[in-house]
């Protein structure tokens, strides 16, 4: 019994402390002190890029949507959800925790040519996806591993200690 009090004290853990879940990235944005902070303008200016071209909230908006659509499509096709369901069966309680490890992989050839902002919010986006998708198909991989461990372990009784 105590083993399903530490599974539950577990998965509560992990719900709550769960970036996914959460929807936090893995870098808070830094503050910059008023010294060092760039004078506002009135028409809307919000960065200045390093090459002195400037990018105002509409456009940086429109980068953003466009980077977020990019990694949630490019995180879809490169999933594989064999793999996770897998490891969600055969490693039920080790498999949900391995699924929130780093992403160490991420499709460089689509930020290629692209501005800084889009390669921050294109990676801080794809990880968040590959997370969620590992969690949800390991999760599911749990579920069913669990319940055909009870069936086998019921026949298993049945089988051969109740005669």
């Amino acid at each position: 019994m105590n083993y399903r009090l530490f599974f539950l004290i577990l998965l509560h853990l992990l719900i709550v402390s769960n970036p996914v879940i959460t929807n936090t990235f893995a870098h808070e944005p830094k503050t910059i002190p008023p010294e060092l902070q760039q004078p506002e303008q009135n028409n809307g200016v919000r960065i200045i890029v390093p090459d002195n071209t400037t990018i105002s909230d509409k456009d940086l908006e429109l980068v953003e949507e466009q980077a977020i659509a990019d990694a949630k499509n490019d995180a879809k096709k490169h999933f594989n959800k064999t793999i996770w369901f897998s490891v969600g069966c055969f490693l039920p309680v080790v498999g949900p925790i391995y699924s929130q490890g780093k992403i160490k992989t991420i499709p460089l050839a689509r930020t290629l040519g692209k501005s800084p902002e889009y390669i921050a919010f294109y990676t801080d986006n794809y990880r968040l996806e590959m997370k969620k998708q590992r969690f949800n198909w390991t999760l599911g991989g749990c579920i069913v591993g669990g319940l055909a461990d009870a069936c086998l372990a019921g026949f298993l009784i049945n089988r051969y200690l109740i005669d």
